[in-house]
């Protein structure tokens, strides 16, 4: 089990409650608290929450946990940006999703995404935007409904940390560490993304870009050194129900979603509404690209980590039942070096077979 999630929720009103989650197995947090929050909202305009969040501007991290189309552990970017965090987050949408904004100010007293403790505070912020929300036009293609406009939106976010501390450590979606360094001592460190992609009815694609920098480093002999803009990933993510469910990827309704959306004719349904479920094919494709200096400075080595490297990961997921979902990923990784986790090989092929029980 990578992932046992166990906790409670309060829901108040419409955009206002509160949740405590444990995770059994542990893996990646610090203490088994996987997150911890309550927030206060007047309107879909303005919500506040505080507490233990999980942070990240990465579309798959704006999506809850059990609705990412690709399972188990998430793209290159998600690993640069996101974080467990105790942090106050201001967020709201207008016109239904036309525009929503993110503000969140961090502590430093959480973990990344391998459970490893972060010390350095982080102030960022997001704006996604579905500027044609209101243009209704669509192709209808037998049990297919294309919405046209719609569903395009793009992404965009800022996160600047002070006294960067923590360590540099990117993952495969099976946890393996492809570049992995100590623990590191710095001063700024920025990044910013960049998405644009579309849900079209039970298609949903974006391509998303990540750069990052971190200042003024501590070298093993005590001299500093920067990291400038040297720090990048992207990748491209593209799904498709073949059942005709379409996708919403409005950040304000999928940011605390633990379930999948239910599928439309469940094996339990009744009459016409009996169906096989819901039935989902994805496809990642990602690309990171690390300052080669982090091998020159002695941070990390060619046989422990990789300068540059590609993922490329398909999955099909059947979920018969809103509270079941049955998934198999095939994740291929080619990697410029040859990084310890792999055996001294540069190459990885590696498939997954997971069950998830949401209740």
């Amino acid at each position: 089990v990578d992932r046992a999630l166990l906790g409670l929720g309060v829901r108040l009103g419409p955009y206002t409650g509160g949740r405590i989650v444990f995770d059994l197995d542990g893996i990646d947090t610090r203490g088994n608290l996987w997150e911890a929050w309550a927030s206060l909202s007047p309107g879909e305009y303005a919500r506040v929450t505080v507490g233990l969040l999980p942070i990240g501007f990465s579309m798959e991290q704006t999506l809850g946990e059990g609705a990412r189309p690709l399972p188990g552990y998430q793209g290159f970017p998600s690993f640069l940006t996101g974080r467990h965090d105790w942090a106050a987050r201001l967020d709201g949408q207008l016109g239904d999703g036309l525009l929503y904004y993110e503000i969140v100010g961090a502590l430093g007293e959480g973990y990344d995404l391998h459970g490893q403790a972060r010390g350095d505070p982080q102030l960022a912020g997001r704006v996604t935007s579905f500027p044609f929300r209101f243009l209704d036009t669509a192709l209808e293609v037998g049990p297919y409904r294309f919405p046209l406009f719609s569903g395009w939106f793009v992404n965009a976010a800022y996160a600047l940390s002070r006294n960067y501390d923590g360590h540099f450590d990117v993952a495969t979606p099976f946890r393996n560490k492809v570049f992995d360094t100590p623990r590191l001592d710095g001063k700024d460190a920025s990044f910013w993304l960049v998405t644009v992609g579309a849900d079209l009815g039970p298609l949903r694609a974006f391509y998303e870009v990540t750069r990052g920098s971190i200042e003024d480093v501590l070298l093993p002999g005590g001299a500093r050194r920067d990291f400038d803009n040297q720090i990048t990933s992207w990748q491209v993510v593209a799904a498709w129900r073949l059942t005709g469910e379409p996708y919403d990827s409005r950040p304000f309704a999928n940011r605390d979603a633990l379930r999948p959306d239910p599928p439309a004719r469940p094996l339990n349904g009744e009459g016409d509404a009996r169906g096989i479920g819901m039935v989902e094919l994805a496809f990642r494709y990602a690309n990171a690209d690390i300052d080669r200096d982090f091998f020159t400075l002695g941070f990390t080595t060619p046989t422990l980590s990789s300068q540059e490297f590609r993922q490329v990961a398909a999955a099909i997921n059947w979920y018969p039942v809103s509270t079941l979902r049955f998934s198999t990923e095939l994740v291929r990784i080619i990697a410029d070096q040859r990084p310890a986790v792999f055996d001294s090989h540069g190459r990885d092929t590696s498939v997954l077979f997971r069950a998830e029980l949401h209740f």
